[in-house]
């Protein structure tokens, strides 16, 4: 389960940085 958990970690990450890139 952690590798499914890491991806959905990694994937909430790259939201995260296209939204401050949006942001900004």
């Amino acid at each position: 389960w952690w590798a499914v958990y890491r991806g959905q970690f990694e994937d909430i990450e790259d939201e995260g940085k296209r939204i401050l890139e949006d942001d900004d």
